[in-house]
């Protein structure tokens, strides 16, 4: 099982989650219906209903168990009445969080309960945002079929094919164009996606301009496994 993020590593300098939900010994395992730890937790948590008792960040239990993707205890505190939205200090909500830690299962559980798609955090960036700039790709396909807004604007102007661009997602990139990204929207700094291609992203820059369905590339060494363009080596001058 991969392991789940840092706390520390997302934004918290010294996440304090509530001793009583978190034992300091407990190694929670999302996928283990039986695990003792998540039972153990889950006993603590019907013993008392802490699910908005908050640290500095104002996160939760809710918070850290969506972006570890702790799945029954997530059940457990929405059952008990946590707030599906609830949204920390960076205004961010339990859906930003499961986008940051790539869980998908969490993403559409937060959904059936009603959680908002849609919903901003500080930086004005949305789930999509959130999943397009750590380079879940099922995620940002899940998002897609719901036909949520693909040219929402962060606070920068930023589209999710703005980020991609940016952060070399290629298979996201291409994933953004099938399902009619803007290619011509300029963020605040008046650079539209294709502005921001660096010259060795060949792949990159052929998807932009040529973004029609099964559009092939022309790229040395293309995309990775993780789904980002190969840097080409600066020919010797």
């Amino acid at each position: 099982m991969a392991k789940a993020p840092s706390w520390a590593g997302v934004g918290a300098l010294a996440y304090k989650a509530p001793e009583a939900l978190w034992p300091a010994e407990a190694v929670v395992d999302g996928t283990m219906e039986d695990s003792e730890a998540v039972q153990k937790a889950t006993a603590l948590i019907e013993q008392r209903l802490a699910q908005e008792e908050e640290n500095e960040f104002r996160r939760t239990a809710l918070h850290r168990s969506s972006l570890e993707g702790h799945v029954e205890i997530l059940e457990k505190l929405l059952t008990s009445g946590a707030t599906v939205d609830f949204q920390d200090r960076l205004d961010c909500t339990a859906m930003h969080w499961a986008c940051r830690g790539g869980h998908l299962e969490v993403v559409k559980l937060l959904q059936s309960r009603g959680a908002d798609t849609n919903v901003r955090d500080k930086l004005l960036s949305t789930p999509l945002h959130v999943a397009v700039r750590t380079g879940h790709v099922e995620i940002v396909e899940h998002f897609l079929s719901l036909g949520l807004d693909i040219n929402a604007r962060d606070r920068e102007g930023d589209t999710a094919l703005h980020d991609a661009v940016r952060l070399n997602r290629y298979k996201i990139i291409k994933l953004l164009l099938l399902h009619g990204a803007d290619m011509m929207t300029k963020n605040l700094a008046g650079k539209t996606p294709t502005d921001l291609v660096q010259l060795w992203q060949t792949d990159t820059r052929h998807a932009l301009e040529h973004p029609e369905p099964g559009a092939e590339h022309n790229g040395l060494e293309g995309p990775d496994e993780s789904g980002r363009e190969t840097p080409q080596p600066v020919p010797a001058q």
